[in-house]
């Protein structure tokens, strides 16, 4: 199951393709991500939002919602992803660029 409670932390595991990611409605507004444990494992990539897509949090099985009050706060959260991303791409060692970012 890769959304789990581990010490007190919501925990989402990627990498099995059993967890849906996608835009959700809060307040009438277009202006959240959830994540949703699906019943299968799907192809990592595959779009499997049916059912999903439009509908509010509290109309599906939602484990973590991410809401976004302005586009400066998704900003921030795309731009942690895409360190992650980077990271993966270009296999660089976590601790080195940490380091580096800490030296200047």
């Amino acid at each position: 199951m890769p959304i789990k409670d581990d010490e007190n932390v919501r925990v989402l595991e990627f990498g099995s393709g059993d967890i849906i990611v996608a835009p959700a409605m809060l307040d009438d507004k277009l202006n959240s991500v959830i994540f949703v444990q699906d019943t299968i494992c799907r192809e990592i990539g595959s779009v499997n939002t049916h059912g999903v897509i439009g509908k509010s949090h509290r109309e599906l099985d939602t484990k973590v919602v991410m809401h976004f009050s302005n586009i400066e706060s998704l900003d921030v959260v795309i731009t942690a992803l895409k360190e992650v991303r980077k990271y993966f791409d270009e296999k660089v060692e976590l601790q080195e660029e940490v380091a580096q970012d800490e030296n200047g």
